[in-house]
Order: C-alpha cells, then sequence, then structure tokens
C-alpha cells in the first residue's frame, strides 16, 4: 500500500478550444500513478474561485507557482484524499485549475494502487449508491456561446428520461440528428459551439424552442422526452442588484418580467430542466418561481451555488450543479453535493466548454449518483464522455471493473 506521494509533474496542454490548461501526473512510492487535467470555462461565474492562466506548453517545472507546488505535495501522505485536499487548499496561489489537475492525479493514483474504478471509489468518499445519469444533450448553443442576442440562452438542451443510457442516447441523437437537418436547410450561416452545440444567426430562441418541441412531438410521442434550457442569467444581467435587469433579445426584463416569460415558455413546451433562470444575487425572484414551479420540472443553480456547500438552499432551487473548476479538489465537490442532498436537492455534474480528453466528470456523476450529466452536445471531442458513460453503465450493469 503506498504511504507517501513520491513525485509531482505538471504540464501545460490544449483544451478543446486549443486554449492551453493544466494537467497533473501524481506518482505514490509503490508506482501507482494518476493522471488528470482541468476544463476551462470560456466566462467563470463570480462567485467560482480563480485560476491561473497557463501561459507555457509543456514541462512547468521550472515556473515559480509551479515549482512551489511541486515541493510542497512532494511527500505528502499517500493514504488520504482528504488530507491530500487540504494541503492543496493551503497552498496560496495554486488557481483552482491546478487544484482541480492535482486533486483528480491523487483520486486515479489511489485507484490505481486499490485497483478500484474511479467511480467507485468517488462513491466511496460520497458514501453514495453509484448509477448512470440521464444525459442532458447540447442541441443549441446561445448567451457567450453564440454573441447573438436573439439567442440570449446559454443551452437548449433535449432531456430524454428512458430507463437506461443506450435509449436515452439514442432519443437524444435521433432528436439532435432531426434538428440539424432542419437547421442547415433553414439557416445559411450553421455552426457549433465550442460545446458541440448548434450555432446560427437568425434563429430567435422562441423558435429553436418549437423546433425542438415539434421533432420530439413527431418522431417521439407518448416517449418520455422533454427539453432542457440553460439560461446563466448571470451573464444577462445588466445594472446593480436592486436595479437589475436581463437583456432578452431586444428586452431589457425586471426579474418577474423573466419570471413570467419562462413560465409561459414551459406551459407551450415540455421543459424538465431550468437552470440558472436568474443573477445569483436576485434571491427574490429565485424565491418566487421556485414557489410556482411545474410538477415535475427541475429548477437547477449553477452560479447560484458555484459547487460550494455553504450556499446551497432547497428554498431556492430543486437541483444544483457540481463542476469541480468551480471549487477546486475532489473533497469540496462531494461536500458540495452531499449538502445538496441533505436539502433534498438533486444533482447534474457539468463539463465546462473548453475540455481535454480526461472523462473524469463522468466518473464523478456516476461515483455522486447524479440525476443529471452535460457533457455538450454529440460532436468531436464530446463523445469522449458519452463513450465513458456506456463504459460506466456497462460497469455498474455487469460489476465489470472498468479504470
Amino acid at each position: 500500500m503506498a504511504e507517501y506521494v513520491d513525485s509531482v509533474v505538471l504540464r501545460g496542454i490544449f483544451d478543446s478550444r486549443r486554449n492551453l490548461t493544466v494537467e497533473a501526473e501524481i506518482r505514490f512510492d509503490d508506482g501507482a500513478t494518476g493522471v488528470a487535467s482541468a476544463p476551462v470555462a470560456i466566462a467563470p461565474g463570480r462567485r467560482e474561485r480563480a485560476r491561473v492562466d497557463v501561459t507555457a506548453l509543456g514541462a512547468l517545472d521550472d515556473l515559480p507557482v509551479y515549482a512551489g507546488v511541486r515541493d510542497r505535495l512532494t511527500g505528502a501522505p499517500a493514504s488520504s484524499q482528504k488530507r491530500f485536499d487540504e494541503i492543496l487548499d493551503g497552498i496560496a496561489g495554486a488557481g483552482v485549475n491546478v487544484q482541480v489537475a492535482l486533486s483528480m492525479a491523487f483520486a486515479r493514483a489511489r485507484c490505481a494502487s486499490e485497483g478500484v474504478p474511479l467511480s467507485t471509489y468517488i462513491s466511496g468518499i460520497g458514501a453514495t449508491r453509484p448509477k448512470v445519469p440521464s444525459p442532458l444533450v447540447n442541441v443549441f448553443s446561445g448567451g457567450i456561446h453564440s454573441g447573438d442576442p436573439q439567442m440570449p440562452f446559454q443551452e437548449i438542451m433535449v432531456a430524454p428520461a428512458a430507463a437506461s443510457l443506450p435509449d436515452n442516447l439514442r432519443l437524444a441523437l435521433a432528436v439532435y440528428e432531426d434538428i440539424e437537418s432542419l437547421v442547415r436547410a433553414r439557416y445559411a450561416d450553421c455552426g457549433y459551439s465550442s460545446a458541440g452545440g448548434l450555432r446560427m444567426r437568425g434563429l430567435v430562441f422562441g423558435q429553436a424552442l418549437e423546433h425542438l418541441s415539434s421533432v420530439i412531438e413527431r418522431r417521439f410521442p407518448g416517449e418520455d422526452v422533454g427539453i432542457g434550457v440553460d439560461v446563466a442569467a448571470e451573464h444577462l444581467r445588466r445594472g446593480g442588484v436592486s436595479s437589475a435587469r436581463y437583456a432578452v433579445g431586444d428586452r431589457l426584463l425586471r426579474g418577474e418580467e423573466l419570471s413570467e416569460l419562462l413560465a409561459g415558455l414551459s406551459a407551450r413546451h415540455p421543459i424538465r430542466y431550468l437552470e440558472d433562470p436568474f443573477d445569483p444575487a436576485d434571491v427574490v425572484s429565485w424565491k418566487e418561481f421556485s414557489r410556482q414551479l411545474p410538477e415535475g420540472q427541475y429548477l437547477c443553480g449553477d452560479d447560484l451555488f458555484a459547487t460550494d456547500e455553504r450556499r446551497m438552499s432547497g428554498e431556492l432551487a430543486t437541483c444544483a450543479v457540481i463542476k469541480l473548476t468551480q471549487c477546486g479538489t475532489l473533497t469540496r465537490g462531494i461536500r458540495a453535493a452531499r449538502a445538496a442532498r441533505r436539502m433534498g436537492m438533486a444533482l447534474c455534474v457539468s463539463h465546462r466548454s473548453g475540455e481535454t480528453e480526461d472523462c473524469g466528470v463522468c466518473d464523478l456523476a456516476v461515483g455522486l449518483a447524479a440525476e443529471f450529466i452535460k457533457v455538450g452536445g454529440p460532436s468531436a471531442d464530446r463523445m469522449a464522455k458519452y463513450n465513458q458513460l456506456v463504459r460506466l453503465e456497462i460497469q455498474l450493469r455487469e460489476g465489470l471493473p472498468v479504470a
């Protein structure tokens, strides 16, 4: 059994948007090794912990901030995730991205030393029974991912709720492919966001919801297929908290007006999942909206909670997004998830816009027994995440080990 951290290596690598991010490799004295990397948000919420900019590709060991982290962690005890993450928390200037890479690399080294899958390791710490979440598959990208004021909502997703992951992916991909064909025939300027969602000029958010509802009703009548909407309202807010307005198309809406708009959309479309409909500081709007939530709809807080156990509140939302790049370490992420559970909330584990080949987000979702997972649209690098979910589903169903 490993006793201490023998070596720590930090590297600058590319994310999926060709920006630099950090990768960590940790080796224990028994030879067990773990590697992990940190995804990068296009625009972190203001409640998230600060990250450090990665400015070099390749070895980072000679740069002072990284050398200090390496020296502090070399020789650290290898027996406890909690203890390792506490040491990480005490390193000034490490940055949330460096912490995520190191914390998850340590977790993978522990898994290698113990001979257990990462999802099983996480479930052991979190005291959960692992399960595969339902995917929220990004269809339309808007907001900061499009730059088009007529598509202010950050993501419009298909939200299937079949009995198995293969059925959920079959439903979601069929809807996506129909939508893709439809918009390519109608809109000249059609492309893809960094998260794999469709984006085009000339499409209004109301039309996007109409297209998605129409395809769902036509292709899968009677099947359990809904819609997810990530408003990402922090990026729509204009003005101070007391006089906040939300930029939606060519309108500036007060909190109650945005609430009415979203309630109307929910009445016309099968919106099952609604994320960050208001700015984190607009507590009045959160509370009022949560009181009139339609039956079966999840109201989810992302920037609202920022994966912080101290911010969790079942009075404001019925679901919490979990992102390690908001909180820094696996221990903090698990604590936030457990705090949400104690308040009766569901969980949605989420990727970021700049991803790497690291599929740890999938193991985290399964290990936490999350209800939902967001890994983007079914294109390019995001397919690696969907493939990992397939592997984990087989592991749980058949009891097979998956590294």
